[in-house]
């Protein structure tokens, strides 16, 4: 939805520019490209409703921003939001953060694996954040014991 208003009308369907690293720019509409039917759930979902309610309100604010000239300032709030929304609506992106958290809890679990490695986190986190050692063990002040 939210990309028709990046495109132009023509007949029953919007047109969009789609650019990439591997071909030169190529149009087409918006219902063969980035669309994916119940995205977020069955019709009618929770989740399926809040989305649109956010992209039913956004269509105004996006029409407005296509009519500012170039290099005009757009409010960096709702810009963050729709980038953050537009992302995760794009199934490659989608596959691209799940790539990446997979390959990091990976790293993060090599990394937990190798005895000194964990100490020297779990030593950072707590000489960072005693309050939580505290909380765990009672009262007894921790700092004396974290000159390890």
């Amino acid at each position: 939805m939210l990309q028709r208003g990046f495109g132009e009308k023509h007949g029953r369907d919007h047109h969009i520019w789609v650019y990439t690293n591997t071909k030169p720019p190529e149009r087409t509409v918006t219902r063969l490209f980035g669309f994916e039917k119940h995205f977020y759930g069955p019709a009618g979902s929770a989740a399926d409703e809040k989305i649109t309610e956010y992209e039913n309100e956004s269509q105004s604010v996006i029409q407005d921003i296509r009519k500012l000239p170039n290099g005009s300032k757009v409010d960096p709030d709702f810009a963050a939001t729709l980038i953050a929304h537009l992302e995760m609506r794009t199934e490659f992106l989608r596959e691209d953060v799940s790539r990446k958290m997979q390959k990091g809890f990976s790293e993060l679990v090599k990394q937990f694996k190798c005895p000194n490695s964990l100490r020297a986190a779990m030593t950072d986190y707590l000489k960072s954040n005693p309050e939580e050692l505290e909380k765990l063990l009672g009262s007894t002040p921790i700092n004396s014991c974290l000159s390890v």
